[in-house]
């Protein structure tokens, strides 16, 4: 009788500890916890939303989940080069364009931290030939939140019947056309619009307070970060490693030679390797020696009375009721899109070569997928 009733109380006991287990699992669910491993279902899930947007033979795209420090989903389909038929892998190099930002504004944190300029600063103080009719202060804080009321240079190239991508403009051609420029679209901190200009700027500025080129500044902080296959570019000559064509498909596919050196607001090429590393950084692990503070301040939007939603480089958002940092970027047929769920250290990514995908939808598909998220 008693064997039996101890049989009983462990048959209970074992019921009650599963029972514990499960709504453990549903509550952490409900918080954003979720297993350390994809299942296999759902794996296969993002692998056909990746293939559904990419067809053999054809340029293609890379997309990858990093969670807590850890790449735990990667996806490659298609060509980085369709002449010889080589497959976009973890190491092809994308020009990654206005999702450069974010790496520009570090720069700027970085210099502000060597006290070598102030993001209260007047932009005038580097170039005092900027808007020499306006008495308000454009701060290096209004350019990188989009702010500052300085207009767009690509509307000023086009107004000039410039085709951009035919030409081979400079960060010195786009401050010329500044310097042309006598007004602003709307006074310093009062309105929000997005404007590459400011950004271009900003690469100025590096240059000047840096006392080195923007661009030796900048690849002294990505190999500081690891990022060994990321650059920002002027010429694709220089290169190395595989580097991703950009196709458009008009009645075939077809790309143009990349003559283009405006950057600091685009023109950064880095592979899925470096994205992942770099959301890795984020994401809290120590994988290199700039301070974290700096890291952890180009997350952050100091400026809430700032009309708009822009930081460092970043839109700040909400996606079905989850807080959000995003940015996208696209520069011919190159394309890419971040997602990060900073409260859940989860991060989605994409790039392209092609000119029929775009990335926006596809990440925030994975993002359903991955966190189980309603459709919209």
């Amino acid at each position: 009788m008693h064997r039996q009733i101890d049989f009983y109380k462990k048959k209970l006991m074992t019921r009650s500890l599963l029972l514990a287990a499960f709504l453990m699992n549903l509550v952490l669910f409900s918080f954003g916890q979720l297993p350390e491993k994809i299942s296999p279902q759902t794996i296969a899930r993002l692998d056909s939303l990746t293939t559904l947007y990419s067809s053999p033979g054809t340029p293609g795209v890379a997309s990858a989940i990093i969670r807590n420090g850890k790449k735990i989903y990667e996806k490659y389909e298609g060509l980085a080069e369709l002449i010889d038929s080589s497959a976009i892998g973890t190491s092809t190099r994308f020009n990654i364009a206005s999702n450069a930002k974010q790496f520009t504004a570090l720069a700027i944190l970085k210099l502000e931290q060597e006290k070598k300029l102030s993001l209260d600063q007047d932009i005038r103080h580097f170039y005092p030939g900027l808007y020499p009719g306006i008495k308000q202060k454009i701060s290096i804080q209004h350019l990188l939140t989009h702010t500052s009321g300085i207009r767009d240079f690509y509307d000023l190239v086009s107004l000039q019947g410039i085709t951009w991508w035919k030409n081979s403009l400079d960060n010195q051609d786009v401050l010329n056309m500044l310097m042309l420029q006598k007004e602003l679209n709307f006074l310093p901190g009062t309105q929000y619009l997005y404007s590459n200009s400011n950004y271009v700027l900003l690469a100025l500025i590096i240059g000047k307070a840096a006392g080195q080129s923007f661009l030796q500044y900048t690849q002294s902080l990505f190999d500081r970060l690891g990022m060994k296959e990321t650059s920002f570019c002027v010429d694709t000559a220089s290169l190395t490693g595989q580097i991703a064509k950009a196709y458009f498909n008009f009645q075939t596919w077809t790309t143009y030679p990349w003559k283009w050196k405006v950057v600091g607001d685009g023109n950064l090429f880095s592979s899925m390797a470096d994205q992942v590393q770099w959301e890795r950084i984020l994401q809290g692990e120590k994988l290199t020696d700039l301070d974290p503070s700096i890291i952890q301040k180009c997350q952050e939007f100091i400026w809430p009375s700032n009309p708009g939603s822009y930081g460092f480089g970043l839109e700040k958002g909400v996606y079905k009721n989850r807080p959000i940092l995003f940015h996208e970027g696209a520069t011919g047929a190159f394309k890419a899109m971040t997602i990060r769920f900073p409260e859940e250290k989860i991060s989605f990514i994409t790039m392209t070569n092609s000119g029929r995908i775009t990335p926006n939808p596809q990440t925030y598909q994975l993002a359903d997928i991955f966190l189980n998220l309603p459709a919209n």
